[in-house]
């Protein structure tokens, strides 16, 4: 009875690890992704500062963005043809990261360049237009 528990629970347990990563996916169409953020803005979660911003993607490929004390900034962007989000930013070089869907609707966002795939951002909600004026 015991092993049979104990069975019952390891497959319980299996099945939610496998359950919640099996939603997440990598957004690999350049279409799909600049539909998803041309002319809209993202409030954002910084991973490397602990920070909160906010991003407007003008459809031109220009980048405005506002920290959460209020500094502006600004760059450029574009999809590349992985479907891959290339930002560039001042004093900060061109990358390109890989968007990946989570279950509440937002996503992460994953440097995978280098052998760490390290999560960059978290995008916390797409909003339409340009709501907070940048």
């Amino acid at each position: 009875m015991k092993n049979l528990i104990e069975g019952m629970i390891l497959v319980f347990g299996l099945s939610i690890i496998f359950t919640g990563n099996s939603y997440a996916k990598d957004l690999t169409s350049k279409e799909e992704v600049e539909k998803l953020l041309s002319g809209n803005t993202v409030e954002l979660q910084d991973m490397k500062w602990d920070k909160s911003s906010i991003w407007y993607f003008k459809k031109n490929g220009r980048l405005k963005t506002q920290d959460e004390h209020g500094n502006r900034g600004k760059g450029e962007w574009y999809v590349d043809d992985q479907g891959r989000l290339c930002t560039e930013k001042k004093h900060r070089k061109l990358r390109c990261r890989v968007l990946v869907t989570r279950e509440d609707g937002g996503y992460d966002v994953y440097e995978r360049e280098y052998e760490d795939n390290e999560l960059k951002w978290i995008f916390k909600k797409i909003l339409p237009g340009n709501p907070h004026d940048l």
